[in-house]
């Protein structure tokens, strides 16, 4: 870059002030990204997910597999309908919130370190985390859920 002086004094005054503009659109910059993406957007791109769409388009797409997801689990596969084959099911989110993606990369296995919640705003925070408790459930509680799969009416 080019301070357009042969003058020295004049050229190290010019510096300085292009480089303060540098630096000043370097911070502006920085104030668009969103701290929580970025500290999880390797996770997304590990699942080859376009992440520059979070800023242009205001959401990602991710694609699941579903021996990725929930029908991966050993045995889940036993539950589709006959003549489904588990690799011709894919399913594509198109998550808008944090929720969202982390909901999305913990179907696809992924862990989200909980340092990274730090970066969300409170509600948003604990909205995660609530997400995450364990649900009490009792032996009657298995049962009947067991007893509702036996009676289900799959490939209706």
């Amino acid at each position: 870059m080019s301070t357009g002086t042969a003058d020295i004094s004049i050229a190290k005054r010019k510096q300085h002030q292009i480089t303060e503009e540098v630096y000043a659109l370097f911070d502006q910059e920085l104030g668009r990204l969103d701290p929580f993406f970025e500290s999880i957007k390797h996770l997304l791109q590990a699942e080859d997910v376009v992440t520059q769409d979070w800023y242009d388009k205001g959401f990602v797409t991710i694609t699941i597999r579903a021996d990725r997801g929930l029908l991966g689990i050993p045995g889940m596969a036993d539950l589709l309908p006959k003549g489904v084959k588990l690799q011709n099911l894919v399913e594509t989110l198109k998550p808008k919130s944090h929720f969202a993606i982390c909901k999305s990369l913990s179907h696809l296995g992924h862990t989200i370190p909980g340092a990274v919640l730090v970066h969300l705003p409170d509600d948003e925070r604990d909205a995660i985390l609530a997400a995450t408790q364990k649900l009490p459930l009792d032996t009657g509680d298995l049962s009947l859920l067991y007893d509702l799969a036996e009676k289900a009416p799959y490939g209706t």
